[in-house]
Formats: structure tokens, C-alpha cells, sequence
């Protein structure tokens, strides 16, 4: 399965022009032959919508999305928005395919440290579910913060997911001899994560400046032996592409079977409130 890593530069409280910059991302993946192209967190909106965020905030039936779901009749599609729900708001993320908005996410982990402000302006989530892709393969979308907690990834495990799918907005903070420093505890993290679990995963993260921070990239999509398959540059817009293939799964289990007792994560399974 051949996947597309958009890493955009994202323009603050902006959707008209998000949605037109996704669509000629949403071509150059098809041109390049992908079944699927990912985008980052807030694609649609930027991320530091702050008091903007119930306005900006989108129904999930939303004609506003209409342009997106007829460009999933094509290749599915991965896209990250503020989404509407009973005048709150959710950072949420959504799964496109045939024509239709199939599966919704919404962060379970929202930072308020530092630069971030997210429990302020947005409800969290607080279920993780995966749904099936084209092929029959399971996955899970994780945004962002939710990566950084074990507990959401081994719920991902749980569910029998081959893939998780991250967009993120990770902004730059300091510069090593390498690059960015956060861009290598990401790389490890996300390279664990996959070898450990049996799983691909794919982290998509944004470029640009917004409200004086800078978001550097380095979008990354790594198989089940923790191989990085491809991976975004460093401070400019680009598009990846990676093949999963899903025999490396097989070929994974073989070598080296893993699984997790079956727990209860009640938590993650009772009804939205």
C-alpha cells in the first residue's frame, strides 16, 4: 500500500485556502500512485486557533468538507480539523474513503504547558477505536500528544491495528549537530513503537510559522522491524512516499511474535458523554 506523507505549511484560521492547498496535495498523491495521503494536525484551520476554536470548529456533516469527501472517491484521505460536537469543541481527525467521512478521532491527550493551550480551548477525546482500511488491514489514528503516552499505543496494539497514523504539529525548539533535537526523541519513539508492537506507523507533521513558532517537519513513516521507510525534510513543504508492505507483518511474527494479555480499558470504551 502506497501511502503519502503531505507535509503542508498550514495558514492560521484560513480553511479555504487549507482545503485548496490539500487538494493539489491530494493530486500530486494520486499522480504519484499512493492509496492514501495523510496530512497534519489542524490542517484545515492551523493549530492555535485559541478563542477561534468554537467558530472554526466543523460538524462533521459539514458541506465544508463536501470537497474532500468526493476526492476520497479516489484515494482515501487523513485530515485533521477542529470538529463541532453539541457547542463544544474536539481537535479531531478524520478517515475519507469512497466517498464518505468513515472514522473520527479526537486527542484524548491535550498539552497545557508552555506554548500549548489546548485544555483551554478544546474537549478531549476519550475513546480510541480503529476502523478498517481498503485492504482489510485495521488502523488507528493517534494526534500528536497522543503519542507520547504508552497506554493510547498499546490500546492501538489491543485492537489489532497494523497501523497508526499521527498527524502532528510538533514545533522546533532547539538545534543539534543533526537538526532539530525533538526530531530525534520522535524518530526513537516512533521506531519503538513499530518494532515493539508489530505495527507501521506513520508521523505526519507540519511546517511553517504560526503565531511565532516555528513547526520543522521531518515527517516520518517506519514498518514493523523499526526501518525508517521514508522521511520528510526539515523546514520546507514536501510530499513522501512509502509502501507498506504488509507481508513485513507476516515476515515480523514469524521472527519475533509479540502480543499483549488482553486487558480492560474501560476508559476508552464508554460512550461520549
Amino acid at each position: 500500500m502506497k501511502i503519502a506523507l503531505a507535509q503542508i505549511n498550514i495558514e492560521l484560521a484560513q480553511f479555504q485556502c487549507n482545503l485548496q492547498k490539500h487538494l493539489t496535495y491530494i493530486q500530486l498523491a494520486v499522480d504519484a500512485g499512493a492509496e492514501c495521503v495523510i496530512f497534519p494536525e489542524m490542517a484545515l484551520t492551523g493549530y492555535s486557533l485559541q478563542d477561534l476554536a468554537l467558530t472554526q470548529a466543523i460538524p462533521l456533516d459539514s458541506p465544508k468538507l463536501d470537497p474532500l469527501r468526493r476526492a476520497s472517491e479516489k484515494i482515501d484521505i487523513i485530515t485533521s480539523f477542529p470538529e463541532l460536537f453539541e457547542h463544544s469543541a474536539y481537535l479531531a481527525a478524520s478517515f475519507f474513503s469512497g466517498g464518505e467521512l468513515r472514522h473520527t478521532h479526537r486527542k484524548v491527550y491535550l498539552p497545557i504547558n508552555g506554548m500549548f493551550s489546548d485544555r483551554k480551548d478544546f474537549k478531549p477525546g476519550n475513546r480510541i477505536t480503529s476502523f478498517p482500511l481498503r485492504n482489510g488491514h485495521q488502523a488507528c489514528i493517534l494526534i500528536c500528544r497522543d503519542i507520547w503516552h504508552m497506554d493510547t499505543v498499546l490500546r492501538c496494539k489491543e485492537l489489532g491495528t497494523s497501523v497508526i497514523f499521527a498527524p502532528s504539529a510538533v514545533p522546533l525548539r532547539h538545534i543539534t549537530g543533526k537538526g532539530p533535537g525533538i526530531s530525534d526523541f520522535i524518530e526513537r519513539t516512533v521506531r519503538g513503537y513499530a518494532e515493539k508492537n508489530n505495527q507501521f506507523f506513520v508521523f505526519v507533521n507540519r511546517v511553517g510559522f504560526e503565531e511565532g513558532i516555528c513547526y520543522y517537519g521531518g515527517s516520518i513513516a517506519v514498518d514493523p522491524f523499526g526501518k525508517i521507510l521514508t522521511k520528510g525534510t526539515y523546514l520546507a513543504e514536501n510530499i513522501q512516499i512509502a509502501d507498506l508492505d504488509w507481508r513485513e507483518l507476516e515476515r515480523k511474527n514469524r521472527i519475533l511474535p509479540l502480543s499483549y494479555e488482553q486487558q480492560s480499558f474501560s476508559a476508552w470504551s464508554r460512550e461520549e458523554e
